[in-house]
């Protein structure tokens, strides 16, 4: 995943931190499905300058993974994530041998949100019911009065 401020990939938005406001300068994430000699599963960058694609080589070069999903897709909106500023980076940056190992994972996005962790089901059902009790209390007859209630803005 790869990414610039206020150009978040739509997926990013779900494995940020809670502390975290948005993607700085270039914000780059390598998540290894099988890591190799007990070295970490997830990488992350912050940085605008090169280092950041030899950093990343290394990590590949070490791992040297079979494919590399991208979160695109050109029929899924939520799975096309990735900017194309992001990608001509990628092609740009990879050599050759890493170039051809990107693979367009469609439902890469939607999958992982659709994992949600246990521990999140409680707090999804408490803010799913906190927008509907809102949704049902805006629209209801304690707030909308026929004949009287309309869009202007009162002072």
């Amino acid at each position: 995943m790869s990414e610039k401020e206020y150009a978040e990939d739509t997926v990013f938005w779900s494995l940020k931190r809670s502390t975290q406001f948005s993607a700085r300068r270039r914000t780059i994430t390598l998540f290894l499905a099988h890591s190799t000699n007990s070295t970490p599963t997830t990488y992350s960058w912050i940085d605008n300058t090169p280092l950041v694609w030899t950093e990343l080589l290394d990590v590949l070069e070490a791992q040297n993974p079979a494919s590399i999903a991208i979160n695109v897709d050109t029929q899924i909106a939520f799975s096309s994530g990735l900017h194309v500023g992001e990608l001509k980076n990628i092609l740009d940056e990879f050599p050759k041998k890493w170039r051809d190992r990107l693979v367009g994972e469609p439902m890469l996005g939607v999958e992982f949100i659709a994992t949600m962790p246990r521990q999140q089901l409680g707090w999804y059902k408490r803010i799913q019911e906190t927008a509907w009790a809102m949704i049902g209390e805006g629209f209801s007859g304690n707030v909308i009065v026929p004949g009287k209630t309309n869009t202007e803005v009162r002072s």
